[in-house]
């Protein structure tokens, strides 16, 4: 691992690495993840609005493809508002100084109201999102808003390498003394070489133009870091040219725990 990947992965996890001082490069990166971050919302609102007017004012009698593009846009637009949000928290993740509010959920039903509401993103990709249901509710303790962007970057990362008509599966299920959330893909898988360098920061296994999705590299490691300080751990298993599995484990909360919270 280079020497600079190395201390931002550490700043994320927040670690300090001994006898290290964060390089001007970091800084750098840092700095200009959070200026551009600042400076596309003012442009983005304004956009949002427009958009917004235009589907208000327009006639009955209005094309379905100029309709069309006016909700291809507007989801657009609130996947960059979305990315954005995501940058800004990296970066709070980074400097220690991000918020959880973390209350009492029914993992199940969240999971499938996350997974329901972030459909909509990924329309203009030809991919279907299977849902299995658990028998049982199963409580936790979560930050709803954390684990929505958990669940969000998991399934970007899933549609990223999966194939025109291939399903992305998700799942709840008891595991030990907690609950496993999982997302399958039947993508390309992530070799040996990579794996060691997945939650890495701005790290790509796939960087050609064969991939749904573009990205930077950011959302996986921005994902460790969220699970990680809400107390739960993350992991995956692949195999090349078969698919990926990446799952988040979270402490189950028993009946008599639930009453005392």
């Amino acid at each position: 691992m280079l020497r600079t990947e190395s201390v931002l992965q550490n700043r994320v996890s927040g670690k300090n690495t001994p006898g290290k001082e964060v390089t001007s490069t970091d800084q750098a990166k840092s700095e200009f993840l959070a200026a551009v971050s600042h400076e596309l919302r003012t442009p983005l609102t304004s956009i949002k609005a427009a958009i917004a007017l235009l589907k208000g004012l327009m006639p009955e009698n209005t094309s379905r493809d100029l309709r069309e593009l006016l909700e291809i846009a507007d989801r657009n637009s609130d996947a960059l508002t979305l990315l954005i949000t995501d940058l800004l928290d990296f970066e709070n993740a980074a400097s220690g100084s991000l918020q959880f509010e973390s209350a009492i959920h029914e993992i199940t039903g969240l999971t499938q109201d996350i997974v329901a509401a972030n459909i909509k993103f990924f329309k203009s990709h030809p991919v279907y999102f299977d849902m299995a249901d658990a028998n049982n509710p199963i409580w936790v303790r979560i930050d709803k808003h954390r684990l929505e962007q958990v669940l969000r970057n998991l399934l970007t990362n899933a549609v990223k390498f999966s194939k025109s008509g291939q399903n992305i599966e998700i799942s709840v299920a008891r595991r030990h003394a907690g609950v496993r959330v999982s997302v399958r893909d039947y993508g390309i898988g992530i070799s040996d070489e990579h794996r060691d360098k997945i939650f890495e920061r701005f790290s790509q296994i796939d960087s050609s133009d064969t991939r749904n999705i573009k990205g930077m590299g950011l959302g996986l490691a921005f994902t460790k870091a969220l699970v990680e300080k809400m107390g739960c751990e993350i992991g995956f298993e692949s195999e090349p040219g078969i698919g990926s599995t990446f799952y988040v484990d979270i402490p189950e909360i028993r009946p008599q725990s639930r009453k005392v919270a």
